[in-house]
């Protein structure tokens, strides 16, 4: 690709992390605007403080690890988003509703699984439904108070703007580790080497699956808490820890993997400082330390 393919790619990333920050901050934004209460500040912080973390890992630009625990975030926004519809409001008994994607109606609709219900009819309190239909028990219309109703109204706006935007943030975050891996093969192709293209593939790759597990892992335990919105909060809360945690054991097990099969392990002088480098971790001839130095020279 040529260097103006490259600034154009540059360009786009750009782009995209401006995008994500603004995603993360209208989703809290939209939480305190549906509930003014002290929980709604607390969730939104929270969604806003990982716009933030997103931000600053487009920033630094040059270590892979920091953005783990995004990726391991849209592994669960994208599970969360292909299994589930989530509607806040409805009738006025309704708080919440979630949909199961993956159990349908004649009709081809998915199912409605879990509904958080005011008091109305013959039911004084606030309840959890359950959909016999879905499950093949009884419904259990098991009652919650309405200190955690109003907590699930809170997460549940939130759930609800997430998994609307959650196909565009993953396109965009999938698109921008696109552009990192081209990045590398980019490199790799000036130097005769393939390691940094092998390298970024395999962690990327097991970064993702280990978010996923850690998703479905968090899905299932805050399924045991809270049915329905500990569901979808378990899997967003269990993802990003799981896709830290795969992501950095990834990284240190390629690595060593690379080194005992002596994959571009040749190594060269350096035009600038006349120190020997591996071959692959080069830019121009330069090793990686004199090439950071060369371009804080330009700037």
């Amino acid at each position: 690709m040529s260097e103006k393919g490259w600034g154009f790619m540059g360009s786009a990333a750009s782009t995209v992390k401006d995008y994500t920050c603004s995603a993360g901050s209208s989703i809290g934004n939209s939480a305190n605007a549906a509930w003014n209460s002290q929980i709604a500040a607390s969730a939104s912080s929270a969604v806003r403080a990982a716009g933030t973390e997103v931000k600053s890992w487009w920033n630094s630009g040059t270590e892979e690890s920091s953005g783990d625990s995004v990726r391991g975030g849209v592994a669960a926004m994208a599970k969360n988003a292909s299994n589930y519809v989530v509607k806040t409001g409805g009738r006025a008994s309704n708080i919440l509703n979630i949909y199961d994607k993956t159990n349908r109606s004649s009709l081809g609709n998915p199912r409605w699984w879990i509904r958080y219900d005011r008091p109305h009819g013959n039911v004084n309190s606030h309840h959890i439904n359950i959909n016999p239909a879905v499950t093949r028990l009884k419904d259990p219309h098991i009652p919650i108070s309405s200190a955690t109703a109003k907590t699930v109204g809170v997460f549940g706006k939130v759930a609800e703007t997430v998994n609307n935007i959650a196909p565009v943030v993953t396109a965009v975050v999938l698109a921008y580790d696109a552009y990192r891996i081209g990045k590398e093969a980019k490199k790799d192709y000036e130097n005769g080497t393939s390691r940094n293209t092998v390298q970024a593939v395999t962690t990327t790759a097991a970064t993702y699956t280990s978010g996923y597990i850690g998703a479905s892992a968090g899905a299932t335990f805050g399924s045991a808490i809270l049915p329905g919105i500990g569901t979808l909060v378990g899997a967003i809360v269990g993802a990003p820890l799981a896709a830290m945690q795969g992501g950095s054991y990834s990284r240190l097990a390629t690595e060593k993997a690379l080194d005992q099969m002596q994959w571009d392990t040749a190594t060269k002088k350096c035009v600038g400082c006349a120190k020997e480098f591996k071959k692959y971790e080069g830019v121009g001839g330069n090793c990686s330390s004199c090439d950071i130095k060369s371009i804080k020279s330009k700037l």
